[in-house]
C-alpha cells in the first residue's frame, strides 16, 4: 500500500512538472534499464502512470545504460 501511494505521488509530481505540454502528447515514452529493478516497474505493470497522466505510456527497455 505504501509503495502505491509513493508511486502515485511520483506520477502526480511528474504531471505537475510537465504542465500543459503533457496535454498535447499522444503518448509518453519512458526508457528503462531491465537489470536494475525499480519501483517504476511496479507502476509500469499496473499502468499507474497511464492512469495518473491520462495518456498512454510506452516503456522501452535498454540492454545497457550507455544505450539510453
Amino acid at each position: 500500500m505504501k509503495i502505491t501511494k509513493t508511486l502515485t505521488a511520483m506520477a502526480v509530481a511528474l504531471a505537475a512538472t510537465t504542465g500543459t505540454s503533457a496535454v498535447a502528447l499522444d503518448e509518453l515514452v519512458v526508457g528503462y534499464f531491465m537489470e536494475w529493478p525499480t519501483a517504476n516497474q511496479y507502476a509500469q505493470h499496473n499502468k499507474l502512470y497511464d492512469e495518473a497522466l491520462g495518456i498512454p505510456v510506452k516503456w522501452v527497455s535498454f540492454d545497457a545504460g550507455t544505450a539510453m
